[in-house]
């Protein structure tokens, strides 16, 4: 579970709701060094311990409701996170063993995941990777670490487009709206919240127009002035 990191650093694991089992996160948080960040199911009838100190003006806590610390069935404590998004209005709950960072950040390492979960939709929606191409672990690894370049070298290749001025821009500017929408919604200055919330970054996904023109290029015999060209038209009209 280590990863091969070194003695004395933490490691985290952000994960879905089915990681439930606490005695054993315990386990791992005091013999291994490893933590877990979760979110907090219905069904787990946590009991609260003690209210938890933050700091309230730190903008990465903005939207943190409840900091608490709870004991579970397993006869174990933990942290617990009640988070309600200032742009989305939606209120989510975690539960984690890493208790030394603030807890607005707890929410937004379960962000990252999310970020990270939308990958792999791609990778099996987009770029249709939906079965192993062989049942040895080596040839498994062999296949998650040329998806894994597939998906760099498409994003290198991106970033030689926009220095090129071919770039979505029609997407980029609904996004931006979006963006803009959600901070007028909400009642809360903009440099009183955490950046991640307010920073329009790049699309986590690559857009179903550049892995279509991308993939038609691949199997015909196209010069990389034309096929600028080409995305550049499909970008304007659609």
């Amino acid at each position: 579970l280590r990863q091969s990191a070194p003695k004395g650093r933490k490691v985290v694991y952000v994960w879905d709701k089915a990681g439930i089992d606490f005695l054993q996160w315990f386990k791992w948080k005091h013999t291994g060094g490893i933590y877990f960040v979760s979110r907090e199911k219905k069904s787990m009838d946590l009991m609260v311990m003690a209210e938890l100190g933050y700091d309230r003006k730190d903008p990465i806590n903005v939207g943190v409701c409840r900091y608490e610390l709870v004991g579970c069935s397993a006869g174990v404590t933990m942290h617990r996170v009640v988070y309600k998004c200032p742009l989305s209005k939606e209120t989510y709950g975690f539960v984690t063993t890493l208790t030394n960072v603030p807890p607005g950040l707890i929410a937004y390492l379960y962000k990252t995941r999310w970020d990270i979960e939308k990958i792999f939709d791609q990778v099996k929606n987009k770029l249709v990777e939906k079965k192993a191409w062989a049942t040895s672990d080596t040839a498994k690894n062999m296949q998650a670490q040329f998806i894994c370049l597939a998906h760099n070298l498409m994003l290198i290749l991106e970033q030689f487009l926009k220095k090129e001025g071919v770039e979505n821009e029609i997407e980029n500017n609904r996004r931006l709206k979006r963006l803009d929408r959600a901070l007028a919604s909400t009642k809360i200055r903009k440099d009183k919240l955490p950046a991640f919330l307010t920073t329009s970054k790049r699309p986590t996904q690559q857009s179903v127009k550049f892995i279509r023109w991308l993939r038609n290029n691949l199997y015909t015999n196209t010069s990389w002035i034309e096929g600028m060209g080409a995305l550049k038209r499909i970008y304007a009209v659609f």
